[in-house]
């Protein structure tokens, strides 16, 4: 981490997964997390892959669960999420809500082949379980 320590402390906000988070820190991906925060960054979102993700900020710890969903192709499901959550942030959404934006985003993006089941504008202001619409 000491190679990172220059960007992470000029960084907003950080999205890895478990899998990353724990190389990088070489602790579980809690307290890795945790130790990452610890560079100065607002927020840090972990993806669990079907275990949902991690939301770390200075003054919440969110566990949110992923939905169920058929896996056909994971392919840049972690970018989805990203850009869901993102999308939520420029909204100015409560951050359990930019998150679960970002895993309804990533629970489409799965259900078929490449970018052809990548959620759209359409699909996060029309689908039911959107809370908020973009």
């Amino acid at each position: 981490i000491k190679e990172l320590a220059p960007i992470l402390e000029h960084s907003f906000i950080l999205f890895l997964s478990q899998r990353e988070a724990e190389i990088l820190t070489n602790k579980d991906y809690k307290k890795g997390v945790k130790k990452l925060l610890s560079y100065g960054m607002e927020i840090i979102a972990c993806t669990l892959g079907k275990k949902g993700s991690y939301v770390l900020s200075r003054d919440k710890e969110l566990e949110v669960p992923a939905d169920k969903s058929e896996a056909i192709d994971t392919t840049g499901a972690g970018d989805v999420y990203t850009a869901g959550f993102l999308a939520g942030l420029l909204k100015k959404l409560p951050l359990f809500e930019c998150a679960r934006l970002a895993t309804r985003a990533a629970a489409q993006s799965i259900k078929g082949y490449g970018r052809n089941s990548y959620p759209d504008k359409y699909f996060l202001n029309h689908d039911s379980e959107s809370v908020y619409r973009i």
